[in-house]
C-alpha cells in the first residue's frame, strides 16, 4: 500500500509541476506580436538610434516593431549564450543581462514541463490497476492554491519581482525591470505585460477547471447504481 500511495505522491507533484510550468511558459508565448497588433511609446512617430558609425537613424513604425522581433527570436533559440544584440538597436549591458535572465526562466519552465509528463506517466502506470487516481485533484488543487498566493502576492507587495509584474501588468511600467539607457523600453508593446498575465491566470484557471471536472466524474463513479 505504502507504493501506491508514494505514487500518488508522485503523481500529484507532476500535475502542480504541469500546471504552473505550463502557465510561466505559454505566457512567454505572449510576447509574439504580429505588425498589425504592434503599439507601443513609439507608435506614430519616429525615434532616433545610434548607427554603427556614431550617426543617428530614424526608425519607421515597422522598423520598431522589426527590432523587437530580432529581440524577441532570442528568446526563442536554444543554448544559453544567445545574442540579442542582432539588430541596429543596440542594448546596454543590463538591459542584455535582464533578457538572458527571463529566457533562462522560460527554458526552466519548459524543461519542468518536459519533467513533469514523465512523472505523469510513471505515476499513472503505477496506480492505474486500482485507479487510485484523486491525487490528480490533490495536484491541482495545490496548483491552484499556488496561483491564488501568486495573485495576492502581486496585489501587495511593494518590491521585489512581484511589486515589478504588477507595475508592469496594471500600469505598462517596464522601467522596473529594464533601464532607460537605450530603447529597449521603447520598443516593448504597450500591453505586453497584460498579454503575458492574461495568459498565466487562463492557464491556471484552465488546470482548476480541470480539478473540478476530475472530481466530479471521480465522485459520479463512487455513487451507487440506481436500479
Amino acid at each position: 500500500m505504502f507504493k501506491y500511495r508514494f505514487f500518488q505522491v508522485i503523481l500529484a507533484i507532476a500535475v502542480v509541476m504541469l500546471i504552473v510550468s505550463s502557465a510561466v511558459f505559454i505566457s512567454f508565448q505572449g510576447v509574439n506580436i504580429s505588425e498589425a497588433e504592434y503599439t507601443s511609446e513609439m507608435t506614430g512617430r519616429t525615434f532616433e538610434t545610434d548607427g554603427a558609425d556614431g550617426s543617428e537613424t530614424a526608425l519607421t513604425e515597422f522598423e520598431a516593431w522589426l527590432e523587437y522581433s530580432i529581440i524577441v527570436d532570442g528568446l526563442k533559440e536554444a543554448g544559453n549564450n544567445v545574442d540579442f544584440d542582432k539588430g541596429n538597436v543596440k542594448l546596454c549591458d543590463y538591459n542584455l543581462t535582464q533578457l538572458r535572465q527571463l529566457k533562462k526562466v522560460k527554458d526552466e519552465a519548459k524543461r519542468m514541463m518536459f519533467l513533469s509528463v514523465i512523472l505523469l506517466i510513471i505515476g499513472f502506470l503505477a496506480v492505474k490497476k486500482r485507479r487510485m487516481y484523486e491525487c490528480v485533484v490533490w495536484g491541482g488543487v495545490a496548483a491552484s492554491v499556488i496561483g491564488l498566493i501568486s495573485l495576492i502576492l502581486l496585489a501587495v507587495s511593494g518590491s521585489g519581482i512581484f511589486y515589478g509584474v504588477r507595475e508592469m501588468v496594471f500600469k505598462g511600467r517596464y522601467d522596473v525591470f529594464f533601464s532607460g539607457d537605450d530603447r529597449l523600453i521603447a520598443l516593448i508593446p504597450d500591453n505586453l505585460g497584460l498579454r503575458m498575465f492574461l495568459i498565466y491566470t487562463g492557464v491556471i484557471l484552465a488546470g482548476l477547471v480541470i480539478t473540478i471536472i476530475v472530481r466530479l466524474i471521480s465522485w459520479r463513479k463512487t455513487q451507487p447504481h440506481k436500479f
